[in-house]
């Protein structure tokens, strides 16, 4: 009667297992939510030594300084908090600074943020729309494998299909890569190198590609992940003073 007993519980589990496979993106996310449970990191600061190519040549390195806050706060200061060159994403809008000057603003949304950082947090059908809005396919997925590691592919039914896609990590469903379709342009990120510091599981280099070509690397350092972070270095209005 035991054996009959472990027998029955055993095929529940393996009937359970096999319903809570992922079969769609949103399935992906479903698991991605649950796996982290309100423990993703809320805000994030890290400096970052930046390296620009061309042709396989490094043309420029420059230092950047960045602070992240959930939901949907980045901000950027480009080689040294005094030069007034840098970036604010918030309420998926850009402003760009130069010479601590305002040079524009406008809607943008941000992949990265949204599918490295947000997507854990995020109510659930927000993210959906945020990941639709991007122009990813959340019904469709596949396998695929990333330097030996499996991957589910999001976005397509086969991993070679042209259209804008991301890869997230079965084993710790963090994100991996996206490829977008631009115009005439393939763009490809991704995140690597993925470090535990002080528990927090964080990619530590981050690769940018075009058309197959690198064009940019950014590898971190000093990473913190503080409790409370002053939200007003956010605000475009205060860019010039902000600091972290």
């Amino acid at each position: 009667m035991k054996k009959l007993y472990f027998l029955l519980f055993a095929i529940c589990i393996s009937m359970l297992s096999c319903q809570k496979s992922p079969k769609t993106g949103f399935d992906v996310i479903e698991i991605m939510k649950a796996k982290y449970n309100n423990t993703f990191y809320k805000h994030f600061t890290f400096a970052q030594h930046v390296n620009k190519y061309q042709n396989d040549s490094v043309i420029g390195k420059e230092i950047w300084y960045e602070a992240y806050s959930f939901p949907n706060k980045l901000i950027l200061k480009f080689d040294g908090f005094d030069t007034g060159n840098g970036a604010i994403f918030r309420n998926d809008s850009i402003y760009l600074f130069k010479d601590s000057l305002l040079v524009t603003g406008y809607k943008r949304l941000h992949d990265l943020i949204v599918l490295g950082l947000d997507i854990y947090e995020l109510p659930t059908e927000e993210i959906y729309s945020k990941i639709k809005e991007l122009g990813y396919d959340l019904n469709k997925m596949c396998s695929a494998t990333i330097n030996g590691r499996p991957m589910y592919c999001i976005g397509v039914t086969e991993e070679q299909e042209k259209a804008n896609k991301f890869y997230i990590d079965k084993e710790f469903l963090y994100f991996v890569k996206n490829t977008k379709y631009q115009k005439e342009d393939i763009n490809e990120t991704v995140f690597s190198n993925y470090q535990t510091i002080d528990g927090k599981l964080v990619a530590t280099k981050i690769l940018f590609y075009k058309n197959g070509q690198l064009i940019m690397d950014e590898e971190y350092f000093d990473i913190k992940f503080p409790e409370n972070l002053d939200l007003s270095i956010f605000e475009p209005s205060n860019f010039v003073n902000a600091i972290w």
